[in-house]
């Protein structure tokens, strides 16, 4: 399992092309932050689909407007990303997450969950879509 630690997350290898991204406690999340991650998704998946599990539980953190737009729709990885599942444990990150949905329509399925395997098994079903 590979596994890579950034200023704003931990980004882990569960299975082939599908991405644990746990992001740290109490961080602002800032547009460098993000391109950054972009950088070592593709480093970590260098071709073909891309399928992300975010682990949000007991998190508190801020992603910045700028942050969340590049995310959504302008980062490069952006077309390879084929699904999102979100994992939540707490109403305001859920909140901001809905709200970063419904604003910023990303253009890949974007999911919530409370139980990863709940997540993973949603993940797997996707892929099955692209395999």
């Amino acid at each position: 399992m590979s596994r890579i630690e950034i200023p704003c997350a931990v980004i882990e290898t569960i299975e082939g092309s599908m991405l644990r991204i746990t992001y740290k406690n109490e961080y602002d999340i800032h547009l460098a932050d993000v391109t950054e991650l972009n950088d070592v998704l593709t480093d970590l998946v260098e071709t073909g689909p891309i399928y992300t599990v975010v682990n949000a539980n007991s998190k508190f953190f801020n992603l910045s407007k700028d942050a969340q737009e590049y995310l959504a729709t302008t980062a490069p990885i952006v077309s390879r990303i084929k699904a999102s599942a979100v994992l939540i444990n707490n109403l305001p990150i859920r909140l901001i997450v809905r709200f970063f949905i419904s604003t910023y329509n990303p253009k890949f399925p974007t999911k919530i969950f409370k139980h990863e395997k709940e997540a993973i098994d949603w993940i797997t079903s996707v892929k099955q879509e692209y395999e």
